[in-house]
């Protein structure tokens, strides 16, 4: 009884917040289009109280949460991003429906197409930023929080750190015991998985397992059905990339296929790809153009000529070297290793700085790096200095999203990953970029670069460009709030 009236606070709580970023989207397309209004000429609209528009156009609103609800947005649990997409896919289709009702029933009376093309745009931004805060906060106020227990057969893997990280999925795992399916047995498995969930009163049960094609797990996962109203299964197949992988099930043979989708080798994915980055990249340089002006002038007067970083060549597409744009925050180089030889001079002495280097080739965060001129440690913090790249990714050299470019100083480093990690062009951000680059070792940053070409789409290009501003604004606050307590 406890957790029906608990999903019912919280789902009832997610469609008046719907309704409300519905109605708020409305004001916001009305306030948006008398803007536009002010620069071109447009038709007046009738009135210019929005809430006209709200209760004329009322029929929305349901259209709407019932697409919604039909996407199981209301009761799923599921990490941001892919409830993000499944939510931006919903916004659209109904904004398809919308102007198609509007358009074939000729619906005249307080309609402005330029507010129905604006309105779902606003909701793309607004219904994912207000369920991410609500349902937060539902979670920390026990609404939005289904208790489930843990069951690991033949492995110590637990997903208790992921769902504690991860609140928005709403899930929390209040026991948690690890089995041997050959020396405990199916039988006492169940038994003690259904004494677990009736102790802590929850019908969820999460299966980790480590061998999924064993027949005892089958029979395993068959017996737990019938104790249990939803069970939640976790095959350690840790190291196999299938993010975008449809999965088929062969009913007769009982045996599933899983077909792994190649994005980055189809011909219109390239090409959408590069329209993309060509579009960004010249939007970029003009919006930063201000910024760009003043990293040069800084560079200029802090250290002269060159103002980009010299003897930079990285390694591009299939292996193809190109000159690397970069604003020079470190000291000019005589020679192309001069400054890799400062840096082995400086660490030959410290062993813990030795096997920082050895790890992740970079010393983060060291005020005495003897490579870096004065002032340049926010701006190589916040990666700022990487904006020149936009001018690579105009070239073609690179794109906006993509593995990181590799010097060719680490071609031994990349060893076997070489003709993977290369397989498509190198990129201004990456998943590394936005996943912890600084506690992530060498090794670790080869195999997300080749995850992330295997698991291509514009969808995560989407996720990476989103949480590298995200990463960029956060720098800004921390050292903001450093230089205020200093």
């Amino acid at each position: 009884m406890r957790n029906f009236l608990n999903n019912l606070i919280a789902i009832t709580t997610m469609i008046v917040c719907d309704i409300l970023c519905l109605i708020a989207a409305f004001w916001l397309a009305v306030s948006i289009r008398g803007i536009i209004g002010l620069y071109f000429v447009i038709p007046t609209l009738t009135t210019n109280d929005f809430m006209l528009y709200v209760i004329s156009n009322w029929w929305i609103v349901p259209l709407y949460i019932g697409l919604f609800w039909i996407q199981g947005l209301y009761s799923l649990h599921q990490p941001f991003w892919q409830e993000a997409r499944k939510l931006v896919n919903a916004i659209a289709l109904a904004a398809l429906l919308v102007y198609s009702i509007v358009s074939l029933g000729q619906i005249d009376l307080y309609v402005s197409r330029i507010l129905f093309v604006l309105h779902p745009l606003i909701l793309f931004a607004l219904v994912p930023i207000i369920r991410r805060l609500i349902k937060s906060l539902l979670y920390s106020l026990g609404y939005w929080k289904r208790e489930i227990i843990e069951v690991r057969v033949d492995t110590d893997h637990t997903l208790e750190p992921s769902f504690t990280r991860n609140t928005f999925i709403g899930y929390d795992i209040v026991a948690s015991k690890e089995f041997s399916i050959n020396s405990d047995g199916i039988a006492h498995i169940v038994d003690k998985a259904n004494a677990m969930k009736t102790k802590f009163r929850t019908d969820t049960i999460l299966l980790i397992v480590k061998d999924f094609s064993s027949p005892q797990i089958a029979e395993l996962v068959e017996r737990l059905y019938f104790v249990s109203s939803h069970i939640l299964i976790v095959p350690e197949l840790m190291d196999l990339d299938m993010l975008n992988a449809n999965v088929y099930h062969l009913m007769y043979e009982n045996l599933f296929v899983f077909d792994i989708n190649k994005g980055l080798s189809n011909p219109l994915n390239k090409a959408i790809k590069r329209l993309i980055d060509m579009f960004l990249s010249i939007i970029g340089i003009i919006v930063f153009s201000p910024v760009l002006l003043f990293l040069a002038v800084k560079v200029y007067l802090t250290d002269g000529f060159p103002i980009f970083v010299d003897f930079h060549e990285r390694f591009g597409l299939k292996g193809k070297e190109f000159i690397f744009f970069k604003f020079r925050s470190m000291r000019k180089q005589k020679y192309s290793n001069e400054n890799l030889d400062l840096v082995l001079d400086y660490i030959k002495n410290d062993p813990q700085k030795r096997e920082m280097w050895e790890k992740y080739q970079k010393l983060e965060n060291d005020p005495k790096d003897p490579r870096i001129l004065r002032g340049m440690n926010l701006i190589r913090r916040t990666s700022i200095d990487e904006l020149a790249q936009l001018f690579n990714v105009l070239k073609g050299d690179m794109s906006i999203v993509g593995p990181r470019p590799f010097m060719l100083r680490e071609r031994p480093l990349i060893g076997d990953y070489f003709d993977r990690i290369l397989a498509a062009k190198p990129g201004v951000t990456d998943l590394w970029t936005v996943s912890g680059r600084d506690s992530l070792s060498f090794e670790q940053r080869l195999k997300m670069g080749t995850w992330y070409i295997q698991n291509w789409s514009l969808w995560l290009d989407l996720i990476i460009i989103v949480k590298t501003v995200q990463q960029v604004i956060s720098y800004f606050f921390k050292w903001s709030r450093k230089s205020e307590k200093a």
